[in-house]
């Protein structure tokens, strides 16, 4: 519910995995939020251009069309840091390490990404350094896309 409205009925998974808002998105846990348009479509999956200049393929929603707004939204834990781009797969994108903060079983990063800066939570089993380049990399299905305005 946001202000007395209800916004998306579902399970907890659903409303984790697949929000339809960017209240819902952000309601429960962590969320990377990118707004751009769509380039190209097919079969569901569309490339869409973020306001920051990166590209990402993702579903697109029914009924969305080329030159639409979205918001993409990818979780933190869904992508994954990388030191080699060949060990990457689906997205990628090249960013350099700012920090880590180890937190036991995880560690939450904060990487800058084309003057972005996006968050990743993962086994803290890489030592990465401030500065470090590395590469980004997520499932286009990994991704839930809303249509703006």
């Amino acid at each position: 519910m946001n202000k007395g409205k209800i916004v998306q009925i579902g399970t907890p998974f659903d409303l984790y995995d697949r929000p339809e808002s960017e209240f819902a998105a952000t309601f429960i846990g962590a969320m990377n939020v990118f707004e751009g348009e769509i380039l190209r479509l097919g079969d569901g999956v569309g490339e869409v251009k973020t306001d920051g200049d990166l590209t990402m393929l993702c579903p697109i929603p029914q009924g969305a069309k080329v030159n639409d707004r979205v918001t993409v939204f990818v979780r933190p834990e869904k992508i994954r840091i990388e030191t080699a781009k060949e060990r990457c797969i689906g997205n990628i994108w090249e960013g350099n390490m700012v920090r880590r903060t180890y937190s036991g079983d995880h560690a939450d990063y904060t990487l800058s990404v084309a003057n972005k800066e996006i968050r990743v939570i993962s086994r803290p089993t890489t030592a990465l350094k401030e500065g470090q380049k590395v590469f980004l990399s997520f499932d286009k299905n990994d991704c839930s896309v809303i249509r703006s305005g």
